[in-house]
């Protein structure tokens, strides 16, 4: 039995060292500061040009414009080839076709079966009037 006047004491070394340790202050992680009051080098001023001025090409087509050229050639295009240029599914660009091309875009897209083969074309007459529409 323990005498219930013995107080533990700071000094006592059975306390464990993560007790001692949990309440001390963590350090915070040193992040640097860019010191922004050095000048700019010379001639490495900031210019602002208008969008006009602007001569921005797109490096690479989307699969949407890859289409649409593929529709816009005389023999039209098949399903298949459709399929090579992007990468989708055979009803996924079926579905681009029917909810893009005819919905959201407005073009005249016909559907024509040669042989076996479905050949799907934009028709250049009907690409004036679909722009005259919008």
């Amino acid at each position: 039995m323990k005498p219930s006047n013995v107080q533990p004491t700071s000094l006592d070394k059975s306390t464990n060292n993560s007790e001692k340790t949990a309440h001390a202050p963590q350090s915070k992680p040193v992040t640097k500061v860019r010191n922004r009051s050095s000048p700019r080098a010379p001639g490495k001023t900031s210019k602002v040009t208008s969008a006009s001025q602007r001569t921005h090409k797109p490096t690479t087509r989307s699969k949407q414009d890859n289409i649409i050229t593929l529709l816009r050639r005389p023999e039209g295009a098949t399903l298949d080839a459709l399929v090579r240029a992007t990468g989708w599914q055979p009803h996924s660009v079926r579905g681009f076709l029917a909810g893009t091309v005819r919905k959201r875009l407005k073009l005249p897209l016909t559907s024509e079966k040669v042989k076996d083969t479905r050949f799907y074309r934009i028709s250049p007459a009907g690409v004036a009037k679909a722009r005259r529409a919008r």
